[in-house]
């Protein structure tokens, strides 16, 4: 439950010159209650969960850019799961190939992806994988039909504990 357990004290609320009472022991409150639209147009995906090397990955594709990338380009991100992050003096080294795939077999857009996921680093990826310039350009094949195809191949996942010295 949230909430505030105390958001004035007793006594102020019952002194009658404070305005919360009225004719000696009524007071009323109201609630209002916003219901939000649902979402018309998701901007982020992320994918089914995989497991692999003992622990559980989600690939984010974020379709309106993030950082560097915002409103220029897509992002792909390949994230630990919330519940899967690193304990203390604990890292997990990636090494995986990130491709969105030419559909017109002219060459496909590729980045590498080598880092440490560890305590507080449980995300890597790419701000500007892909232009928007380059998805809506028909000629160069990356978004046909309204389909983008994106591919990651995970070439190596190791996990070690240190200790500091």
């Amino acid at each position: 439950m949230w909430g505030f357990s105390q958001v004035l004290p007793l006594d102020t609320f019952k002194d009658l010159k404070n305005g919360y009472l009225y004719d000696g022991d009524h007071s009323e409150f109201g609630v209002d209650v916003t219901v939000p639209k649902p979402f018309e147009k998701s901007e982020l995906l992320s994918f089914n969960v995989i497991s692999f090397a003992g622990r559980k990955w989600q690939l984010g594709i974020n379709s309106s850019g993030s950082g560097s990338g915002s409103g220029k380009a897509v992002s792909l991100f390949f994230h630990l799961v919330a519940n899967q992050r690193t304990g203390a003096y604990e890292a997990v080294y990636v090494l995986a190939k990130f491709q969105v795939l030419n559909q017109l077999k002219l060459g496909n857009i590729q980045m590498e992806l080598e880092n440490w996921y560890g305590i507080t680093s449980f995300g890597w990826g790419f701000s500007e994988f892909v232009s928007f310039d380059d998805l809506r350009d028909s000629s160069k094949g990356f978004l046909v039909d309204d389909t983008l195809m994106v591919q990651v191949e995970l070439e190596a996942i190791s996990t070690t504990k240190y200790f500091p010295s």
